[in-house]
């Protein structure tokens, strides 16, 4: 299943909207309610969405106020990509989120909705600290 977000025009630049996406850490405070049980490091967090099991992700690549490409770590219910995109606008830089989850056909329709609204509250929260 493909899901991406909202493209979203930032008012800060792609450098320091990456340096926000690129640590872990940094997204303690920019989590949607649905998100439960956070728990970070600089390139690893683990989080329970309502209502599914407990996700564990890890940084897996890193191109410089580019993108950030997160992977659901082995042993997962999902499996899942979740890639952030930047492209750089001087002062400012539009981003967005592409996800890419192995969702069992029988369970698509009941994980699509949430993880919709997920990437696109992720992706208002990141405007909303970059922007500071």
């Amino acid at each position: 299943m493909k899901i991406e977000s909202n493209h979203t025009k930032i008012n800060a630049s792609a450098s320091k909207t990456f340096d926000l996406v690129s640590n872990c850490n940094n997204f303690g405070t920019s989590l949607p309610p649905e998100v439960e049980k956070w728990e970070s490091t600089e390139n690893t967090c683990s989080f329970e969405i309502s209502g599914m099991a407990k996700i564990n992700i890890e940084i897996i690549d890193k191109q410089p106020n580019k993108s950030v490409t997160f992977k659901a770590t082995a042993n997962q219910p999902i499996g899942m990509v979740i890639v952030g995109n930047i492209e750089d606008h001087g002062d400012s830089c539009n981003a967005y989120i592409n996800l890419d989850a192995d969702v069992p056909i029988a369970l698509s329709m009941m994980v699509k909705k949430p993880l919709e609204k997920f990437v696109n509250v992720l992706m208002e929260k990141i405007k909303e600290v970059a922007e500071k």
